[in-house]
């Protein structure tokens, strides 16, 4: 199977223009390999042309998070093919 390349698209920005600390871009960096993680889990070939286009839209995404919606919708597809179980927030690794 051919290696699927997940990039999220959060632009890097100083702490010192944004007023943030350190550990406030840590998290964000965090965040990002975990949603890339998450992503690249669940994309593989067989999958549906809905399923395909709505995953590279949330690795285009130009933020560190989620949305709730984004989540839902990450979560359900993360469900319906076997890697998370049916309880939200439960997470295979």
């Amino acid at each position: 199977m051919p290696a699927v390349v997940i990039e999220l698209a959060v632009p890097r920005r100083s702490c010192k223009l944004r007023g943030a600390s350190v550990c406030d871009t840590l998290r964000e960096r965090r965040e990002v390999r975990a949603i890339r993680r998450r992503i690249s889990r669940v994309y593989f070939d067989s999958l549906e042309e809905t399923v395909k286009s709505l995953l590279q839209s949330l690795g285009k995404l130009n933020r560190p998070y989620l949305t709730a919606v984004e989540e839902k919708l990450l979560s359900l597809i993360e469900r319906e093919y076997g890697l998370i179980d049916q309880s939200p927030q439960t997470h295979r690794q």
